[in-house]
């Protein structure tokens, strides 16, 4: 029977140890944060002094004599990026500090560590932890982030054996610039006025045509029925952010209008220009241009917002007709997003006879 005690007592002294051994419950750590002055949650900025405080939740109790260690390990690994000692008389003891569920004075192994040192290892006893949340907290200007960027791996054991990881974010090492570019585009062609086919002669080399035809005598214009008048239209493509301008200049026979070249027959022979800001020519002589801009469209300064009225198109310098502060794309066949140019002429009895001309050049200027 006292054998039986004996072995017994032996083997409960040598169970003690291994029971106390196995009885430790490794657990991951959560919740785990680095958040103070100089620090963004997002990405923090590169060579910058930081004060972090390093925040997890923990299920084992931490005794003062358990070593807590901290980690940084720099992505990639180089030697310029992670975290930076930055301070003259390094980093001590002193400068540790905890709070929330842990409390105690913090002993850092090594300490101080030395100022430039790179990434340290921090190893700390001291600290009690109940079962909860951990906050330990660096002095201000005792850490810098380094000089290059990097998502830096911060890595925290217990020695009651809890541990995790979590990535500090520094120097948008952990973001994606996507970028592209659209090309710029830009046309411009003449069209016929139901925009079906281009204006005549169509790819063929040559001034393209728009034909009044024989004039009638004392006739109000139509350009939709070829009476006195022709039509087309300026069409415009482009992906300008500020749009475009369509300019024109004029030239004919035309001398005597000075600064205009008139629908002219010679030199000194042509039909004159609407009389005024504009005309509908429904009783006085003239020749001039009606204008439906495309939709919200501008015109051009001397033609004025009148739809039935006609307007001179006879300056022979460049001047605006038409413009657009956005990027336009009209459709095959549009209606709506191109501009109907309407050209119209009353004479008298008195209009010497013959053939009579005028040329416009339209030239097309994006604002990209």
């Amino acid at each position: 029977m006292k054998k039986q005690v004996a072995l017994l007592t032996v083997f409960a002294l040598l169970a003690a140890p291994f029971s106390g051994f196995f009885g430790v419950s490794a657990a991951a750590l959560t919740n785990m944060d680095v958040t103070g002055a100089g620090i963004v949650a997002t990405s923090s900025a590169v060579n910058v002094d930081v004060t972090p405080t390093i925040t997890f939740d923990f299920t084992t109790a931490i005794a003062p004599t358990d070593v807590v260690q901290i980690t940084f390990t720099g992505g990639p690994l180089t030697a310029n990026n992670g975290i930076i000692v930055d301070n003259a008389g390094g980093l001590a003891s002193a400068d540790i500090t905890v709070a929330n569920g842990c409390s105690g004075a913090v002993t850092l192994a090594g300490s101080p560590i030395a100022d430039n040192t790179a990434n340290p290892t921090l190893s700390l006893t001291g600290i009690t932890g109940v079962p909860g949340t951990c906050e330990i907290i660096i002095a201000a200007s005792r850490l810098d982030t380094n000089v290059e960027a990097g998502n830096t791996s911060v890595g925290i054991t217990t020695q009651s054996g809890d541990f995790g990881a979590f990535l500090w974010y520094i120097g948008d090492a952990n973001d994606v610039n996507i970028t592209a570019l659209v090309p710029p585009t830009l046309s411009f062609v003449l069209k016929n006025a139901a925009d079906t086919a281009l204006l005549a002669p169509g790819l063929t080399a040559g001034n393209r045509v728009c034909d009044m035809g024989i004039l009638q005598l004392a006739a109000t214009p139509n350009p939709g029925t070829g009476v006195n008048g022709c039509q087309y239209r300026l069409k415009v493509a482009t992906n300008a952010g500020s749009g475009y301008t369509i300019n024109y200049v004029s030239s004919s026979a035309d001398t005597a209008g000075v600064t205009q070249d008139r629908l002219a027959k010679t030199a000194t022979v042509s039909i004159p220009d609407v009389a005024g800001a504009g005309d509908d020519l429904t009783a006085a002589s003239g020749y001039g241009v009606r204008l439906t801009p495309a939709a919200g469209h501008t015109r051009g300064g001397d033609f004025g917002a009148t739809p039935t009225d006609y307007y001179v198109i006879t300056d022979n310098t460049a001047d605006d007709i038409v413009s657009n502060a956005g990027p336009v794309s009209p459709a095959g066949t549009d209606l709506v997003n191109t501009t109907l140019v309407e050209h119209g002429v009353r004479i008298d009895a008195a209009q010497e006879v013959g053939a009579y001309s005028h040329v416009v050049t339209y030239t097309v200027t994006a604002s990209f």
